[in-house]
């Protein structure tokens, strides 16, 4: 049920954003989410499996766990610093150079 709300506000917030940012913009928030989503499956993706697979879960593997994955999100959003620059002029939008340093602060809240 929570995957189905999820999916359905995000085909919610994607047809209101489209009709409200225009092509240009709206494409420059595509990627900005494209950003964060691949920085979210990299972090969250990654660690979480590991405790599901686990047959005991001990304190110390949860502050492992959340050590780890919250250590790359902040990393991560280290890293959006020097390469938002290179990025936006790769992705030919020059306004991401703008948009990626509020990412930076996403990843590391969720």
């Amino acid at each position: 049920l929570g995957r189905w709300a999820q999916l359905v506000l995000a085909l919610g917030t994607l047809t209101v954003m489209a009709r409200f940012l225009g092509p240009e913009l709206y494409g420059s928030y595509s990627l900005a989410i494209l950003a964060m989503t691949f920085a979210d499956t990299l972090v969250f993706g990654t660690f979480s499996d590991t405790l599901i697979q686990r047959q005991t879960i001990e304190e110390r593997h949860k502050a492992a766990a959340f050590l780890v994955s919250m250590g790359l999100g902040l990393l991560l959003a280290l890293a959006l610093i020097p390469a938002a620059e290179p990025f936006a002029r790769a992705m030919n939008a020059p306004i991401m150079a703008d948009v990626l340093p509020f990412i930076r602060i996403a990843i590391v809240m969720v």
